[in-house]
């Protein structure tokens, strides 16, 4: 699959791939980024948050609870940071996952831009 996949035009899947994510945990964290991604444009415009996780479907909900991560959780009213991403990484993710490369990986693959620059900013 590597070779199929150039490194220079995919990092993040590149990366995901050298780091062995499972399709699973790949979808947990592209539905956290979601919901990250939803909350950070709700407080930029200045709107008050509704439900960011209406955008996740019920089964990915379910697999975040069996991971310790709570709806609520992802529906507080605070500007997603740094720390907040790595607590998620540490819950879903294998211990050898650097957040900061998964975020670089990310933005070089203009996957959630402006949230992985401002995750990036806060690291």
């Amino acid at each position: 699959m590597k070779m199929v996949i150039g490194g220079d035009s995919h990092p993040y899947f590149m990366y995901l791939l050298d780091h062995e994510v499972t399709e699973d945990q790949t979808n947990l964290l592209n539905s956290l980024m979601i919901s990250m991604n939803s909350r950070r444009r709700y407080l930029v415009d200045n709107r008050e948050i509704i439900d960011t996780t209406a955008l996740i479907s019920d089964n990915i909900l379910n697999k975040l609870k069996n991971h310790g991560i709570t709806v609520q959780e992802l529906n507080v009213n605070n500007m997603p940071n740094y720390h907040e991403f790595c607590g998620y990484i540490d819950k879903i993710m294998n211990s050898d996952i650097n957040p900061k490369y998964l975020l670089t990986a990310m933005h070089r693959q203009s996957m959630f831009s402006e949230l992985c620059e401002l995750l990036l900013k806060d690291s």
